[in-house]
């Protein structure tokens, strides 16, 4: 069994130790040669496999993981960026509600310059995440990703899908819109 070292209640940022002495591990990220907590927690040290980890104070309070699918809101759209909501995961409880990056390069069907001609602010978003240490990064990139609800951005209604392809109308006044949608948009209660 390894030696456990406890190093107490710890805080998102708080500094838990140095490389030197353990990795990154569980709950923890490196920055600048320091591995620092990034949820609030027991923060302790497995010597023996010299790994610093943060222990949840509240069980099932946890973070988005890398490479796990998760459920967004848009919150905002600019030409490059999306900021999402990360409001579950799709297997696991996560400890509230987290800020999600969407970068233009990442969201799916190549490069789109003009990310915010395919989302819109209250769409419902399933994306990858692809870095969560201080910042959550994700992707729509993969068939299984991308918008899986939209909302009509003349009247709000909710948006179908007739035929094939990334064109939706609105059930309501039958305006037609872009999103770079996932394979099984609208097929998902929410």
């Amino acid at each position: 069994m390894s030696e456990v070292g406890n190093r107490g209640v710890v805080v998102p940022g708080d500094v838990m130790g140095t490389i030197e002495e353990g990795g990154p591990g569980e709950g923890t990220y490196e920055k600048e040669g320091r591995v620092r907590a990034t949820l609030i927690g027991q923060g302790q040290l497995d010597r023996e496999n010299k790994v610093f980890v943060v222990k949840p104070l509240a069980p099932g309070l946890s973070l988005p993981r890398e490479g796990e699918e998760v459920i967004a809101r848009v919150v905002s759209v600019q030409n490059s960026l999306a900021i999402l909501e990360i409001v579950k995961s799709s297997d696991r409880t996560l400890g509230g509600t987290f800020t999600g990056l969407l970068h233009h390069t990442r969201a799916g069907g190549g490069v789109r310059s003009k990310l915010k001609k395919y989302m819109k602010a209250g769409d419902i978003v399933r994306a990858k995440v692809v870095y969560a240490k201080n910042l959550i990064h994700v992707s729509t990139v993969g068939s299984r990703l991308g918008v899986i609800l939209g909302y009509c951005s003349k009247c709000g209604g909710k948006l179908e899908r007739k035929g094939s392809g990334n064109y939706l109308h609105c059930v309501n006044c039958d305006w037609k819109e872009a999103r770079f949608t996932a394979a099984d948009y609208g097929t998902l209660e929410w």
